[in-house]
This record gives C-alpha cells, structure tokens and sequence, in this order.
C-alpha cells in the first residue's frame, strides 16, 4: 500500500514539473512571436543575421526604400564609393553611441523629426586599417526593445538633404518616441 501511495505522489509530481515546463515554452513562443510582430510594425523583416563588427542587421523596410528611391537616393549597402547607402541595426550597447565605431569623429547632437540623433564624420570601419573614408552621416534611435539604431550614410555634403527626406518618411510612417 506503501509503494502504491508513494507512486501516486511521484506521479502527481512529475506532471506538475511537465506541466511548468511546458508553460515557460509557451511563454518564451508568445514573447519571441511579439518580438518578431513589433519588428513587423516598423515594417522590419524579423529575418536577423550577425555580422562580422557583432551588430545584429535588419532588412531595410521596402516601403522606406521605395519612398527615398523615388527621391533619387541609391542603395548600395557596403560600399565606399561615394554614393550614398542606408542600413538599419538592431544594437545592443550601453548608452548613446559609446564606443559604437572607432570610425565616428565630431559627432554633433542633432533632432530628426524629435528623434535624439548625432550628426558625424563617418570614416568605414570595414576599411578602417587601410583605407579612411569620410562621410557624413545621421544616427537616429527608435524606441523598442531591444532599442533599434537608424544609421544613415551618404558624402558629407547630402546629409543636410537625407535628414529632411528621413523626417518626411518618419512622419508619413507616423512612427514616434
């Protein structure tokens, strides 16, 4: 009778413990599926890779894309050429722009469309050893967690130019802090 009592317990037990286990992987399914669904409403693609600097790369939103295109903006991510290219990451850092690139120089605070942003003189980290190359760029953070960083690129001369274009598509996109 023993035996059959102390089974019925270790029986109860263990369902408990399923039981909970089974909760905290639903709850991690339903934290990880809102994660992937607030991307999706800043028009992010939740597809994510690492790169080589450790930053955490997002696909531009084609709608932002097709909106600057059509004000004769060029893509051309990873290139120094000269023409002007925009990337959006997902960083994890510990306050505004500390140690972000050993490229950036004269940063300057700046206001987007009410967004805190810096303007800078941006020398490519990818060929930073060999090869300097300044430009002029704007960094803009929007409000999510994890905090998603804005980086635009383009010559020194454009940035004037790619802070009103970017404060037009931000308030057609109605995004805000």
């Amino acid at each position: 009778m023993e035996n059959f009592f102390q089974a019925w317990f270790e029986y109860h037990r263990m369902r408990r413990v399923i039981s909970l286990v089974i909760a905290v992987v639903v709850l991690l399914a339903l934290w990880l599926g809102g994660m992937g669904s607030k991307l999706k409403e800043f028009g992010f693609s939740s597809k994510t890779f690492q790169s080589d600097d450790g930053r955490i790369e997002l696909t531009l939103p084609a709608r932002w894309k097709s909106e600057l295109t059509s004000k004769g903006w060029k893509f051309t991510p990873y290139q120094d050429s000269g023409e002007t290219y925009f990337t959006t990451v997902q960083m994890q850092f510990a306050g505004p722009l500390k140690n972000y690139e050993k490229g950036l120089k004269d940063e300057e605070e700046v206001s987007v469309a009410g967004y805190p942003a810096r303007r800078f003189r941006y020398y490519s980290p990818r060929n930073y050893s060999t090869q300097k190359v300044d430009v002029g760029g704007v960094v803009v953070w929007v409000k999510s967690d994890p905090p998603l960083l804005i980086l635009f690129l383009g010559k020194a001369e454009q940035v004037d130019g790619f802070k009103r274009d970017f404060e037009t598509i931000l308030s057609s996109l109605k995004l805000h802090l």
